[in-house]
């Protein structure tokens, strides 16, 4: 077993006590911190934040009472670093892509913690990990860490692997619903036509918007590396960051974090659809053991939100992926018509985009239907209380007796006057 990294153990032991033989402890432990070797600490005991904001705990519950469960039938294929294989994350049957990878064994946890919170069952206390645990995750792993060993045993994120994983899809177009791309890579022809054509085949594509590099890596030719530092002035890195850029055909998607400034984590993208945050949500580390993601990272984000779109075809599995579009899009907490290069139409409201009534739209502006608003419906006020009711009926028939009364006196009057 290999010894836990310096990080993982000073996590692990700061201030808690680990006994001999007994599983250590940990409230908060960071997925990057656990290794495929590491013993498995106990589930946290935290409760995840940005599915909470993103109304994810209420969405499932309203499923649920339809009878239907938060992702059943949908499958979405996760091309990234690899997905943990212990029955953390439920896999499709039937669907293995091959490695486009080198490495043998998973080096980077980011595919596992991606499929998790597309899909990780809940906590033994019922907390949601996943956003839709009913649906089956297809490993479409496109390389090997963010940053590969120089020996050559591993290889690093590129668009040649990113355009294979995406060939790989679309000839299983027909098992496969969404595909999640937490990358961000450069344009090429053969991603363009491989992206459109997934979408003429009812496959939705979930993209991240673009996290700004933190510094640059000696030797790197990336077209990322300009951006690190503060943003520039108009920045807009919609034709830089692809697939997001591919503006009819992805849903791009940003990350937030409450009212912080993202300046230096999230670049402007003015293809940002929706947002979500990230920073305290729960996933999956490579040893299968639930953890906590500490960072926001638009890759994160948009592994939410693919998780977000499962839901959603879980519930309406009719819908065209445009209509499961403008559920989304039109529920969010913003202006679909005015969108921001880091909110887009604003963050995703999970319960709201699974309940709402969609209707076909009378301008055509946002897609082809629109989410009618959420109002209450009128309804005639509650009559005020007759303190009186029960005096005025009784003076009714009194007043109904006595004119009976006088009626009858009358017509008797000439009779009685004759007998006179």
């Amino acid at each position: 077993m290999r010894a836990l990294s310096g990080s993982a153990a000073a996590v692990l032991l700061a201030g808690l006590l680990v006994l001999p033989g007994a599983p250590a402890y940990a409230a908060d432990v960071a997925c990057a911190d656990l290794g495929a070797d590491d013993p498995r600490p106990p589930t946290p005991e935290a409760v995840s934040a940005p599915l909470q904001a993103l109304g994810v705990p209420a969405a499932q519950a309203y499923l649920r009472s339809q009878g239907v469960e938060p992702g059943a039938g949908v499958t979405v294929a996760v091309l990234d670093s690899g997905v943990v294989r212990d029955g953390s994350v439920p896999l499709a049957s039937g669907l293995q892509a091959p490695s486009f990878g080198k490495a043998r064994e998973l080096v980077s946890y980011q595919g596992s913690a991606v499929a998790g919170l597309i899909a990780a069952p809940e906590t033994d206390e019922g907390d949601p990990v996943g956003i839709a645990p009913a649906a089956r995750i297809v490993d479409v792993r496109v390389y090997d860490a963010l940053v590969p060993a120089d020996d050559g045993t591993e290889v690093g994120v590129s668009a040649s692997r990113v355009a294979q994983g995406l060939a790989w899809v679309l000839d299983r177009a027909s098992s496969i619903d969404v595909v999640n791309v937490s990358l961000q890579v450069e344009s090429t022809p053969e991603i363009t036509d491989l992206v459109e054509r997934l979408w003429r085949k009812g496959v939705i594509v979930v993209a991240q918007s673009g996290d700004r590099p933190s510094q640059v890596v000696e030797g790197s030719t990336s077209p990322f590396d300009a951006y690190v530092g503060e943003p520039r002035p108009g920045e807009d890195v919609v034709d830089v960051v692809f697939p997001a850029g591919y503006q009819r055909q992805v849903v791009a998607v940003s990350a937030t974090a409450g009212g912080a400034d993202l300046s230096g984590i999230v670049m402007r993208n003015s293809a940002v659809d929706v947002a979500a945050p990230t920073a305290g949500a729960l996933s999956v580390a490579l040893n299968g053991a639930v953890c906590v993601l500490p960072e926001t990272s638009t890759s994160l984000a948009a592994a939410e939100v693919s998780g977000v779109v499962a839901m959603l075809i879980s519930a309406y599995p009719d819908d065209t992926p445009q209509q499961t579009l403008d559920r989304l899009v039109n529920t969010a907490a913003g202006r679909p018509d005015v969108r921001s290069p880091l909110l887009g139409a604003g963050v995703v409201q999970a319960d709201q985009a699974v309940s709402r009534i969609l209707e076909p739209s009378v301008d055509g502006q946002l897609g082809q239907t629109q989410v009618l608003p959420d109002v209450e419906r009128a309804v005639a006020p509650e009559p005020e209380p007759d303190v009186l009711a029960g005096t005025r009926h009784d003076a009714v028939w009194w007043g109904l007796l006595g004119g009976g009364a006088l009626l009858l006196a009358l017509v008797l009057r000439p009779v009685l006057s004759r007998r006179r």
